[in-house]
């Protein structure tokens, strides 16, 4: 077998602070041959909207209004990996190792001003909420391929073995603030936090055996076990006034823990 290097890399700039790059490199010496390749890239995105809504009565009159402005900001970030490795045993076995890493970050910031308009357009309730969100992830993913072929055209065994992890938080924090007119009065601050977690676990084996007799005829059989474990939740709580003092929601907040187990 012929040596090869072969490789390449790039990057880009761009406006919202954007930036990415990713290089590739792929070595083949005698029974080897090897690759790798990463990539990263992020993005800080302004985006802004608003939203006219206009009540009506029975009558269809202008019952009441409610006008919102919304500005927001985000930023991505997303990173990938990824290993292989095969070795060519002799021209009948072969085997092959790799592996790939995937994450990603987001954080979003988000303002919304509010204000609610009676019949005659005098404002009544008015204020701005906060929202700030931020989410991240990780999945790592291992495999292991073995090959064996047969002089018999078509003949050919199997095997497959793939572990899976994941694993994401998330959270969240809104704060709202309000006015009542024409007395000005103060509603109380209100704030809504949520913290959320999951996790992942997966595995696969497989094992697969075709043997042809003829055009019309083979024999197929094989093996193979799945499981999956999973875990997630969400865990909501609210405070007035003050961020001092929290109470759990119950009806937001979750937890679930799954099993998934297939032999076949």
């Amino acid at each position: 077998l012929k040596p090869g290097y072969n490789g390449m890399a790039m990057g880009y700039i761009g406006t919202g602070d954007r930036y990415g790059g990713m290089v590739n490199l792929n070595v083949k010496e005698g029974k080897w041959n090897f690759t790798g390749m990463y990539s990263y890239n992020q993005a800080i995105n302004f985006t802004k909207g608003y939203t006219r809504r206009t009540q009506l009565d029975s009558l269809e009159d202008p019952s009441g209004y409610f006008n919102q402005d919304n500005n927001t900001r985000q930023k991505n970030m997303f990173n990938f990996g990824k290993v292989g490795l095969d070795y060519t045993i002799n021209n009948r076995n072969m085997i092959t190792f790799s592996g790939m890493v995937v994450a990603g970050q987001f954080d979003t910031y988000d303002e919304q001003v509010y204000e609610l308009l009676d019949s005659e357009k005098e404002k009544r309730i008015y204020g701005t909420r906060w929202n700030k969100q931020n989410a991240a992830f990780q999945n790592y993913n291992g495999q292991v391929l073995y090959k064996k072929t047969y002089p018999k055209a078509g003949k050919e065994l199997n095997f497959d073995a793939n572990y899976n992890h994941t694993n994401s938080n998330n959270g969240y924090l809104f704060t709202t603030t309000g006015f009542l007119n024409p007395d000005t009065l103060t509603i109380p601050n209100t704030y809504q936090k949520n913290i959320g977690k999951s996790n992942a676990d997966q595995g696969i084996f497989q094992l697969d055996y075709v043997n042809p007799y003829s055009d019309t005829r083979k024999l197929e059989m094989g093996l193979r076990a799945f499981y999956k474990r999973s875990n997630s939740e969400n865990n909501t709580s609210n405070a007035q006034s003050n961020q001092d003092v929290y109470t759990r929601d119950s009806i937001m907040s979750n937890r679930y823990v799954i099993d998934d187990m297939i032999n076949a």
